[in-house]
């Protein structure tokens, strides 16, 4: 979503309205004194403040700029900067994520302000806030009906491609894949000059992917290379259809994809020491926790050093949360969103969790660990400005027991080895078992469950240490193939390629399959 919103946060450099009539302000001026003195002198003084605001803003002074956006709301609420001034008011907040405000400034806008060019906008940042899942109130529903409002009402206005846009995103994401993509169509087909055009086209195709229609699919990402060729998500559409080839196309017609390992892959600076834990982002990017020098290692996709950052505690674990950001598990805490958070076992007289070795996060701001000293899943509600929480039960269930490692999908669906039943079982995130893949069937025997990942589609990657191999599975569970390994490895990540990437402790390097 922040690519689609860039726009929506250039718009406030624009000081003066086109064609906009100002006859609430004439009317009430008619009452009390003459017309052209009280317009003159509020249009003036509100223009002012206005231009000496975003001045300000240009300065990078946007909390001086705030008390003149609300000089203008309280003194001159029928200024025709009213609407711009509350926009930003609704901007300013929802960018230091204080939603509450943001949304009431931006209902100002909306309910006092509708007939004006800033409605559409206040829509759009309302539906961002609904879709953002920092927001406690986050509503998917909420933020498809503000998107659709923007078309529905303002056809005519810039926003309209973001709007149908926005309400695409939002379909995605309540999993109703038809109706998204019948809005992203519309906005590649409608708008192909539109800066959101190449983005609608590529999730059209992963619509189509998720439906597991894979000829349409390969066929819409095929359109995002070919007509947004400069675009980065011709990149991501070329990755994603090596993806659908290799999992689906050729298993479809009775054949499997043969990896091979790329010889040529190396991660440019990266000093390898004890790592641990790998995990890689929707666009490629790559975390490594490299427990032996205390630091995590960022690398983009073609395996350039983007941050090394040295910490006091050794980093065990590594996840990216559905906004992309990396979450980190070390020994005794969790670094998330800036901040660090150490658990404590409840029923063991406040023990807390001291030996982390893996973590996860979803959308709803749910933390899991797994921890060697105590059974099952941990799990805590995130909240900004808490440090220390107390863990009450395992998740879902006291019954899951030696649990070895877990992983989300696309669809807010969790995925971990469950070892006391010899199985990889998959949970909705109201603690609902959905499926199970055994650990041997008279299609494949896996001899140890020992690391799982799974890919942008939702496809499960189980690492087997024993045989040792990678056995891949669809994500309706089926068994696709089995990929023979030479050696043993720590663990598993899989880029948006449908690329293989593997800790090889043993060389000391990060392996790719390919």
């Amino acid at each position: 979503m922040s690519k689609f919103s860039k726009r929506c946060f250039d718009q406030e450099v624009r000081i003066m309205k086109r064609g906009r009539k100002n006859f609430i302000v004439i009317v009430l001026c008619m009452f009390m004194v003459p017309a052209s003195i009280c317009y003159g002198q509020t249009t003036d003084v509100a223009e002012g403040l206005y231009r000496n605001a975003l001045s300000l803003l240009n300065q990078g002074l946007a909390d001086k700029a705030l008390d003149d956006f609300k000089r203008i709301v309280n003194n001159y609420p029928t200024s025709e900067f009213a609407d711009d001034a509350y926009y930003l008011i609704g901007k300013f907040h929802y960018d230091n994520q204080d939603y509450t405000n943001s949304l009431d400034a931006l209902n100002m806008v909306i309910n006092s302000y509708g007939s004006l060019d800033r409605a559409p906008a206040a829509y759009y940042l309302k539906a961002m806030i609904f879709m953002d899942t920092r927001y406690e109130k986050a509503d998917y529903q909420d933020a498809y009906a503000n998107f659709s409002r923007i078309y529905s009402i303002y056809s005519e206005s810039e926003w309209g491609d973001r709007g149908y846009y926005g309400a695409g995103m939002a379909n995605y994401k309540l999993k109703e894949y038809a109706k998204a993509r019948d809005l992203f169509r519309h906005v590649a087909d409608e708008y192909p000059d539109s800066e959101v055009a190449a983005e609608s086209q590529y999730y059209q195709g992963i619509c189509y992917a998720m439906e597991h229609q894979t000829v349409w699919a390969l066929q819409a990402l095929q359109k995002v290379q070919d007509n947004y060729s400069e675009s980065p998500f011709a990149q991501k559409a070329k990755g994603m259809n090596s993806l659908l080839f290799k999992i689906y196309f050729l298993p479809e017609h009775g054949q499997t994809h043969q990896y091979k390992m790329n010889n040529q892959f190396q991660l440019q600076n990266f000093k390898f020491d004890d790592a641990r834990s790998l995990a890689i982002d929707s666009n490629g990017n790559i975390a490594i926790a490299n427990q032996g020098e205390s630091a995590i290692y960022l690398f983009d996709d073609r395996g350039e050093l983007l941050t090394r950052d040295a910490y006091s505690y050794k980093p065990c674990s590594v996840f990216f949360d559905s906004p992309g950001q990396l979450a980190i598990g070390f020994r005794d805490r969790v670094l998330m969103r800036s901040q660090y958070v150490r658990a404590y076992i409840k029923k063991k007289k406040d023990v807390q969790l001291d030996n982390i070795t893996d973590i996860m996060t979803d959308s709803r701001r749910r933390l899991y660990f797994l921890d060697k000293s105590n059974d099952g899943i941990m799990s805590l509600i995130f909240r900004e400005g808490m440090d220390q929480y107390d863990v009450k039960d395992t998740w879902p269930s006291a019954t899951v027991k030696s649990v070895e490692d877990l992983d989300i999908d696309p669809q807010e669906c969790i995925y971990f080895i469950n070892n006391s039943n010899k199985s990889i079982d998959k949970y909705s995130l109201d603690r609902n078992k959905l499926a199970s893949i055994p650990r041997e069937t008279d299609q494949y025997k896996i001899r140890s469950m020992d690391r799982l990942a799974i890919d942008l589609l939702g496809n499960v990657y189980v690492l087997d240490k024993k045989t040792p191999a990678i056995f891949i599975f669809a994500s309706d569970q089926h068994f696709i193939q089995q990929v023979a390994l030479d050696t043993k490895y720590e663990d598993i990540a899989v880029n948006y390629r449908g690329e293989i990437l593997l800790i090889n402790s043993k060389d000391n390097r990060i392996d790719l399959l390919y």
